[in-house]
């Protein structure tokens, strides 16, 4: 069965993704102060729950927990037919350009 995103909580990935704009890691969930585009959904998921042992990495993506609450089909969402990881780390898009992917495909 596939599963839903919530619109609501799409929204919210999207705003922090804005939020986070210019400060992207690539190839590393966490570096420092710079976050991959499923760091910042974990630490949004994380603060909107209270669960925040899933700001943690599950082998580079976000955890099963932050994709179940997102909706998610799998641990690294697709976004435009791309995984995440693929638009945040190969294609290097912008905080920016994947929340308007995230937005485009979620939130309507």
């Amino acid at each position: 069965m596939t599963k839903q995103l919530n619109a609501e909580r799409a929204d919210l990935w999207a705003k922090a993704l804005e939020f986070n704009n210019g400060k992207e890691s690539r190839r590393k969930f966490r570096n420092g102060d710079l976050r991959c585009c499923l760091c910042v959904a974990a630490d949004v998921a994380a603060e909107q729950t209270g669960h925040l042992e899933w700001r943690k990495v599950a082998g580079g993506l976000a955890s099963y927990e932050v994709a179940d609450w997102f909706g998610w089909d799998h641990i690294n969402p697709k976004l435009a037919g791309n995984p995440a990881t693929a638009l945040n780390d190969v294609d290097k898009l912008s905080h920016k350009e994947i929340a308007a992917l995230v937005r485009e495909q979620f939130t309507k």
